[in-house]
C-alpha cells in the first residue's frame, strides 16, 4: 500500500510536465537547427523552453514604431524638406524597413 501511494505521488508530478500536440506542432514549425540539437540532447521540454527564450530574445531587437520615430537620423532623413526645392530630382529617403539585418520571425525552410 505504501508503494501505491509513492507511485501515485510520482505520477502526479509527471503529469505537470506533459506536452500537448499543439506544443509539438509549434516547435516543429519554428525550430532551427540549434533547437533540434537541443531536442536530441535534452528532450522536448528543454527544447521548447529554449525555443520560447530565443523567440522572446529576437522580438526585443525588432524596432517598434515609437523607436523609429524618435531615431534622430531616420527622422531627419524622412521628415527633412529637400535642400533645393526647384530641383526636379526627388530627394533620397531612407527606407523605413531594412530587414536585411533583423532576426527572422520564422524558420528558414530551405
Amino acid at each position: 500500500m505504501l508503494a501505491t501511494f509513492g507511485l501515485q505521488r510520482l505520477e502526479s508530478g509527471l503529469e505537470n510536465d506533459t506536452l500537448t500536440a499543439s506544443d509539438v506542432e509549434e516547435f516543429l514549425e519554428q525550430a532551427e537547427p540549434t533547437d533540434m540539437r537541443t531536442l536530441a540532447r535534452n528532450g522536448m521540454p528543454d527544447a521548447l523552453d529554449r525555443l520560447h527564450r530565443r523567440i522572446a530574445d529576437e522580438s526585443r531587437y525588432l524596432p517598434s514604431d515609437a523607436e523609429w520615430a524618435t531615431d534622430e537620423f531616420r527622422a531627419t532623413a524622412v521628415i527633412a524638406p529637400p535642400k533645393h526645392p526647384d530641383s526636379p530630382r526627388q530627394p533620397h529617403r531612407h527606407s523605413r524597413a531594412n530587414r536585411q539585418f533583423a532576426p527572422r520571425q520564422h524558420a528558414n525552410r530551405v
